[in-house]
């Protein structure tokens, strides 16, 4: 079940016309994984801080607020209702780096409603975390089993070089074939 705050965060997003995506665990559907989580992680790309103030003052006249005072330069803030439900807004996808333009196209929507992070990006958002734990690490295993045959192997290589995560990528994948010697003939990259 998709939270209410998620939906309305989404509804606010279109209105302000943000592309957004689901990030975190409740995008992992997405990519054929199920795993419990209660985070509501929602990234948006806002290109000027009128285009943030826009989307906050939506935000706050639906009764859904920030102590913060969100500039574009910061990498997340921090809304709640008086309900005590929380979410965390992400103006960056990772910590790491920052939206582009191919990263924007290649938003997927999951659903009608739901967008997310073409899995090769998702991939490189999670390896590119600052405090990559090692469910970031299952996560990228798991979308890389589920998704061998569809992933965009070339552009993955890319993103992951773009990032300066190549070396990441490679010790996940290289632990992978260790874990599942049938996946490595789904994985182009050595």
């Amino acid at each position: 079940m998709v939270p209410k705050l998620l939906d309305r965060l989404i509804r606010h997003a279109n209105a302000s016309k943000l592309p957004s995506v689901i990030i975190g665990g409740l995008a992992l559907p997405a990519y054929n994984i199920a795993r419990a989580t209660i985070d509501i992680d929602f990234c948006i790309y806002a290109k000027t801080q009128k285009s943030l103030d826009k989307f906050i003052a939506f935000l706050a006249a639906d009764d859904i607020f920030t102590a913060q005072n969100p500039q574009t330069s910061d990498i997340l803030f921090v809304v709640f209702t008086s309900d005590h439900d929380e979410a965390e807004v992400w103006l960056t996808p990772c910590d790491r780096f920052r939206w582009d333009p191919e990263m924007v196209h290649r938003i997927l929507h999951f659903t009608k409603e739901y967008c997310v992070l073409s899995p090769e990006d998702f991939i490189t958002a999670k390896l590119g975390r600052a405090g990559r734990a090692e469910t970031d690490i299952d996560d990228v295993m798991q979308i890389v089993i589920n998704n061998a045959t569809s992933l965009d192997w070339k552009y993955l290589e890319e993103r992951v070089q773009w990032a300066g995560l190549n070396e990441d990528l490679r010790k996940v994948l290289s632990a992978l074939r260790k874990y599942d010697p049938e996946i490595a003939r789904d994985i182009p990259l050595e």
